[in-house]
């Protein structure tokens, strides 16, 4: 687990092997990318139900940041797919 600096804003990530488990993330949250935080940011995440655990957004919101899940994927919405 590393966290980054992008431009000045910490962007944090996770390379586990084998499957994410809620387990898995909310120690990740907990031990790494909560403390990193500062009031008022956005935390912005994909749709992947280890991300949804209740405990995971109470944390984050724990530091005075949103969170914010992406649209679900469509392959309606994807150019790439276009034919």
């Amino acid at each position: 687990m590393l966290p980054l600096p992008l431009q000045s804003h910490p962007v944090s990530w996770v390379s586990e092997l084998g499957t994410t488990t809620a387990a898995v993330f909310e120690t990740y949250v907990e031990r790494v990318l909560a403390p990193s935080l500062r009031s008022g940011q956005l935390v912005v995440m994909d749709n992947l139900a280890a991300y949804k655990a209740q405990r995971i957004k109470e944390l984050i919101e724990e530091r005075g940041c949103e969170l914010l899940y992406l649209s679900p994927y469509s392959p309606d919405l994807n150019p790439i797919k276009e034919e």
